[in-house]
């Protein structure tokens, strides 16, 4: 298990723009709040947070990490979405089939970093990306490296993103019911959403076959 502890005073900090494109300082940054995803699970609903813009997201990132709090799609955007989950039996095949040329296996690390067809409702000035993978037993530290690469790419600084992702609904211990835009809707594929200041960014894409 990472050391979430010794990187927790770094990400509460404001990182200079020197230190904060550093890969140095940006795979330790992701580590940390992907760290908290998987090792805090809330046992509360999350509360619905609608910022105003990217700097409410940043200083919220700890509780979206944690999954403390949830950004809801936008009522048009959740509806699409919803017919497109009720359209297929089997949604995760069809992120397969897009991303990964129609099959995955075990020890699988192919991985895409794209633009959310479906996500959450934005400020102005912020984009959702997402991260799909297709082996979940892949170390978390491996999923941070790519990530970090990605936001390197970019030219993106510690203080320019936030990655979290959402919980099972078997791990929710509060209502026991799947609740659409909080729990994971396509299961059986992992993924990590990206939040990022430019919004433009999302035109560029990372993929490994």
């Amino acid at each position: 298990m990472p050391d979430t502890e010794r990187y927790r005073t770094f990400i509460q900090g404001v990182p200079t723009p020197e230190a904060g494109f550093r890969y140095e300082d940006l795979f330790p940054y992701t580590l940390t709040l992907l760290s908290i995803g998987f090792s805090e699970k809330s046992t509360q609903p999350p509360l619905e947070f609608c910022p105003q813009g990217f700097a409410e997201i940043y200083a919220m990132r700890e509780q979206l990490a944690a999954f403390n709090i949830c950004m809801p799609r936008d009522s048009i955007t959740q509806k699409t979405y919803s017919a497109l989950l009720e359209s297929t039996d089997n949604p995760e095949q069809v992120i397969i089939n897009k991303h990964f040329g129609g099959s995955i296996a075990p020890n699988d690390r192919r991985f895409v970093i794209v633009p959310n067809d479906y996500p959450s409702a934005m400020p102005e000035g912020v984009g959702h990306l997402v991260m799909w993978y297709a082996d979940e037993n892949l170390p978390l530290g491996w999923v941070a490296d790519k990530i970090a690469v990605h936001m390197k790419h970019l030219r993106l600084a510690t203080g320019d993103f936030v990655a979290y992702t959402k919980p099972h609904h078997s791990e929710s211990d509060h209502s026991g019911l799947f609740i659409p835009g909080i729990h994971r809707s396509i299961p059986g594929l992992p993924h990590i959403h990206i939040l990022v200041r430019d919004p433009k960014l999302q035109t560029q894409s990372a993929l490994e076959i």
